[in-house]
């Protein structure tokens, strides 16, 4: 009964009320007579100019609405519009180079013509990189190389950070910092243990001359000139060509080192030394090119151990530590960093020419390497794996110091007998 009584309620209301929907005039559904004029409330009618942004955004997001009216472009009366443009439903990421291009022309052509704006191509076509998982791609790799992010050309809010956009923070070592440190590129590590670091000395005012955006044209080291000149801004002439000079020796002789190690890789190839072989190992992830091969960041995995011991020497030692260190005048990294531990892994690289299939250490004598390779040994060797006689330059003293090290025994001198006498 409750229910049949529920059912005639409403069946009554629904029937008022749609006799009232048609005797209700249609001028009351709309000011105009039609329904068609009526329109939902666009964003874009609203947004007129940056303040109508200013207005809302200043109770949103209080710290970015601060930044930018704090920042240089709050100053000059550069608003959100101006960069986000006013369509709110496509806002346009402020944060792609282009964007940044409106005003700033002459920065984007030098940023576009720098290293930075190849970084995540260069990225991505390193197979290396391709071997890892997302997340390690995602936080180790993209956090850096996103700096040249190909969908936007450039991001030059890396340095710039928004929204203040300060050319100060940007000028700051501390930007640098972010990507250019750790085993792989420690260029801030040298500057910290160099002289530089005690002065008011920053990266960009040596690699960002003139507020140059175009961080790799200063970077070539066969560019002896520029670096000289720019030197010369607090350095003297003399002090100039004596420290270049001496880091030239420093690099030289490391390639030298390198040389050998090469020429050492290459006879353990040919002969067939090489455990695992490189002709088994798993090819380098590139698409679509043939022959397959093996990057040299791959030398990390399913190599054998005198490649690994190479490419230690070559990328680690001698282009990282040696020469940054050298030519940021950080000597201790160029040396006790590079140097040195890049001839002790030619040593190791040595034995490795008879005993890199497992084969007893005794059997790594100098004889055996010799009868097996004696155009490398009669080029590098003076007398046993590690004897040499290398030559360093001191930059302090301006002369050239040849060191020996653990001399050959026919150069060694029975103390007992003197020199111009005939042993007994």
């Amino acid at each position: 009964m409750d229910n049949h009584h529920h059912f005639l309620k409403c069946y009554w209301t629904m029937i008022v009320f749609c006799i009232g929907t048609v005797m209700m005039p249609q001028s009351s559904l709309a000011g105009t007579g039609d329904m068609a004029d009526v329109k939902p409330m666009d964003l874009d009618e609203i947004i007129k100019s940056s303040q109508s942004c200013e207005e809302c955004h200043e109770k949103t997001t209080p710290r970015v609405y601060r930044e930018h009216m704090e920042g240089e472009h709050g100053r000059i009366g550069v608003g959100c519009a101006d960069c986000h443009g006013k369509d709110h439903r496509a806002m346009l990421p402020a944060t792609a180079r282009f964007a940044c291009e409106q005003c700033h022309p002459d920065e984007t052509r030098q940023f576009l013509a720098s290293g930075h704006s190849r970084s995540w191509e260069n990225m991505q076509g390193n197979p290396r990189y391709a071997r890892q998982p997302e997340v390690v791609r995602r936080q180790g790799c993209e956090a850096c190389h996103a700096i040249g992010y190909g969908e936007d050309d450039g991001r030059c809010d890396f340095c710039h950070t928004k929204h203040s956009f300060s050319k100060k923070e940007a000028a700051d070592p501390q930007s640098c910092y972010t990507c250019h440190m750790g085993p792989d590129h420690p260029q801030m590590e040298a500057y910290r243990q160099s002289a530089h670091h005690f002065t008011p000395a920053a990266c960009a005012g040596c690699h960002l001359p003139d507020h140059n955006h175009n961080a790799s044209e200063n970077l070539d080291r066969l560019s002896a000139g520029y670096i000289e000149t720019e030197c010369k801004k607090c350095h003297d002439a003399a002090f100039n060509q004596q420290w270049m000079l001496g880091a030239s020796i420093l690099e030289e002789q490391g390639l030298k080192f390198l040389a050998t190690g090469r020429r050492i890789i290459s006879m353990l190839s040919d002969k067939g030394r090489l455990y695992p072989d490189p002709r088994s190992r798993t090819a380098a992830p590139e698409e679509g090119q043939e022959p397959p091969v093996l990057s040299a960041h791959q030398l990390y995995e399913d190599t054998s151990r005198a490649e690994k011991l190479y490419f230690e020497m070559y990328y680690k030692y001698l282009q990282q530590h040696l020469a940054r260190g050298a030519y940021h005048q950080d000597f201790k990294m160029a040396a006790y960093e590079g140097l040195i531990p890049l001839q002790k892994h030619l040593e190791n690289c040595r034995p490795k020419l008879c005993c890199c299939r497992n084969l007893p250490r005794k059997r790594c004598s100098l004889r055996r390497l010799r009868a097996l390779f004696p155009s490398l040994i009669a080029e590098t060797y003076t007398g046993s794996p590690t004897n040499h006689l290398f030559t360093v330059f001191w930059p302090m003293t301006g002369k050239n110091r040849p060191v020996k090290h653990a001399m050959p025994p026919e150069n060694i001198v029975n103390r007992r007998q003197r020199p111009g006498r005939q042993s007994a």
